[in-house]
């Protein structure tokens, strides 16, 4: 076996982090469950969309919902194999591998800011270009920009941050009312798309009939 390949192999060994349920309370099952509950009511605007091709944007909406489906669908599988520990940890090992490890507060504190810096500059780029998209469904943007930057966040391990995040209130951790709270802003949006596609559907049934 090549020397290279010994090195990385003993790497990974250090790795703190193995394949299994990274939450097995009620809390975390408890979110899975609203991750991919939403993610079905996303899938359930996609479909009705498709069926409505009147509607104004209605290809660009239906795109829209189909990657809130699918994001919330990893988002939940993420939820329990709690990915984001294996790259925290493969991150150690390649600063110490590559003798950076003692500057990393430096390198966590601007991969926050590029995270925070690309998810404010996602949202005004869809304020501006796509503005009735925005106007709409600005809701279930701002949630899913929150949960991946949350995750992204929440995976570079500051001291400061897991204190605050694991604080508890009613027995519950900062940290899952933060989640279920942006799950809550794309699942409420989800609602209002369905309501609104309701409102079309019968209108146009509505416009047939008269035209009859």
């Amino acid at each position: 076996m090549p020397p290279n390949t010994i090195h990385s192999a003993s790497s990974l060994i250090q790795l703190n982090w193995t394949p299994g349920i990274g939450d097995p309370t009620f809390i975390g099952w408890l979110t899975v469950g609203a991750y991919f509950a939403t993610s079905i009511f996303c899938v359930t605007c996609a479909r009705q969309l498709a069926r409505l091709p009147s509607i104004e944007n209605a290809s660009t909406y239906r795109i829209f919902w189909w990657i809130m489906a699918a994001a919330l669908f990893l988002l939940g599988i993420n939820k329990q194999l709690d990915l984001q520990t294996l790259l925290t940890e493969i991150a150690k090992v390649a600063a110490k591998r590559q003798g950076w490890y003692e500057q990393r507060r430096a390198v966590q504190e601007f991969f926050i800011a590029a995270i925070a810096c690309g998810g404010f500059g996602f949202l005004l780029y869809i304020s501006q270009r796509l503005k009735k998209l925005w106007k709409e469904n600005h809701l279930a943007l701002t949630g899913v920009v929150f949960l991946v930057s949350f995750i992204i966040i929440r995976a570079t391990s500051f001291h400061g941050v897991d204190t605050i995040l694991g604080l508890k209130r009613f027995g519950v951790k900062v940290n899952s009312f933060l989640e279920l709270g942006g799950i809550a802003c794309i699942w409420l949006s989800a609602i209002i798309q369905l309501n609104r596609n309701a409102h079309n559907k019968w209108r146009r049934i509505e416009a047939k009939s008269s035209f009859l």
